[in-house]
């Protein structure tokens, strides 16, 4: 069943998804798919205003002359504030102002402000990176995401939140695209849930899921050993199947800032991102590539595009499977342990550079020429295009080792000869980490 409980959110101490997701930890703004007030501006006989009155002495709730029209917030049907107020442990509920106001004003301080609004803002900004996603949809499907977890039928059956919502945003006249958003933004739930099938849908899941993670890990509410009772270690494997499986391209670095913006937070948490990496290696290794193939693809550098990095473990695994690639890891252990010997030996790490005027052997030149013909890897697009050059430094690799020494008895010529197995072990690195491959 989906994160958290509708009672969870009830209570004011919600878990999981449900409890930190676009809503937020810190309270929510939800609108409620019930039916508005009577005609004539009648209320509810236990609705008499007075929470209302105590919640605006308290500067909770600020009267609605007070806020631009800029502060106003379009209601389904009724809104519910809530609260997790200071002391109160407990739901507090705005009375209905449905009906004729026609908009609801909610000012409950400046943080709460901002956390009501986050899911709302970064779904925007991801839909932004995603084709065909309209960022509008994206940010009103974000801000009524968690609207029926304040209803009694999520209430009684918690499986149902998201759904409901959905048929609650179509019962109140929203877009259609936006209800369907809400509706799914809490998959992938398991490895074998589907996906959002919209663009906004993927949009507004991912904002849930990156508002959870960068929520709970800014108040330090980490996963330890076995125990992840907010479910984060499914909310970020969630964030990579999404980001993997529909090839969307974004920069995680600049969401997770964006997000931690919009929680208060004045940075990233610096345990975020090594989980999210460690989830990535998890799911990659799921798929079938060898661990240490993994390990090589995402080499010690940020964390930035997902979907880049699958992308690269993939093409890597496929080149190393081949018999260019098979046979380039020879040469390359061969480069890397003679370097490694002869460095400690002399105390120092040589140059990825040469002397052609030195070259003695046509090994030597015909090695140099074929690393000078290799592409620079300026970016991750351009692997496979690498890794095919790569294959092709097999042949004046091997034909270097089998026509030259290379401690020369001439130090010149020696040096020589190391500095150019640098420039092997150098433009191979800017590929992949091959150090941290196996056998």
């Amino acid at each position: 069943s989906p994160p958290g409980t509708a009672d969870a959110a009830q209570d004011g101490s919600g878990g999981g998804d449900g409890a930190g997701g676009t809503g937020g930890a810190g309270g929510e703004l939800a609108a409620a798919g019930s039916d508005p007030a009577p005609e004539g501006g009648a209320s509810d006989p236990a609705d008499d205003g007075g929470d209302d009155d105590a919640l605006e002495a308290q500067g909770l709730l600020a009267p609605a002359a007070e806020l631009a029209p800029s502060e106003a917030v379009p209601p389904m049907r009724s809104v519910v504030c809530v609260l997790g107020g200071p002391g109160s442990g407990k739901t507090s509920q705005c009375s209905r102002l449905a009906g004729s106001l026609g908009y609801v004003h909610l000012s409950i301080g400046q943080a709460l402000k901002a956390e009501a609004n986050s899911g709302s803002e970064l779904a925007a900004d991801i839909a932004a990176a995603i084709p065909g996603a309209n960022a509008t949809i994206a940010a009103r499907a974000g801000l009524l995401a968690k609207a029926d977890l304040v209803t009694g039928m999520v209430g009684e059956f918690p499986e149902l939140q998201g759904i409901m919502g959905g048929y609650y945003a179509t019962g109140a006249g929203e877009d259609a695209a936006a209800a369907e958003a809400i509706a799914a933004h809490y998959r992938p739930q398991g490895p074998d849930d589907s996906l959002p099938a919209t663009a906004e849908g993927l949009a507004v899941a991912l904002a849930d899921k990156i508002d959870t993670l960068v929520g709970f890990f800014g108040v330090g509410a980490r996963p330890t050993g076995s125990k992840d009772p907010f479910a984060l270690r499914r909310a970020a494997l969630g964030v990579i199947r999404i980001l993997t499986e529909t090839n969307i391209s974004l920069s995680l670095n600049d969401i997770l800032r964006k997000a931690a913006g919009y929680h208060g937070f004045k940075a990233i948490d610096d345990e975020l991102l090594p989980f999210i990496r460690e989830r990535l290696r998890v799911s990659l290794r799921d798929t079938g590539i060898a661990h240490d193939v993994v390990a090589a693809a995402l080499g010690d550098g940020e964390l930035d595009d997902i979907c880049l990095l699958a992308d690269r473990a993939a093409a890597l695994g496929t080149f190393l499977g081949s018999e260019n690639g098979a046979g380039l890891m020879a040469g390359w252990r061969r480069a890397a342990s003679i370097l490694k010997s002869e460095e400690s030996k002399d105390k120092q790490a040589f140059a990825p550079k040469t002397d052609p005027s030195l070259f003695v052997k046509t090994a030597e030149t015909d090695l140099h020429v074929a690393l000078e013909a290799l592409p620079t890897a300026s970016s991750d697009a351009d692997l496979d295009a690498a890794l095919t050059s790569l294959g092709g430094m097999r042949a004046p690799i091997d034909r270097f080792f089998d026509e030259v020494v290379v401690n020369d008895d001439n130090p010149s010529i020696r040096g020589n000869r190391l500095g150019l197995l640098a420039m092997v072990r150098e433009k191979m690195l800017g590929v992949a980490d091959f150090s941290k491959l196996e056998g």
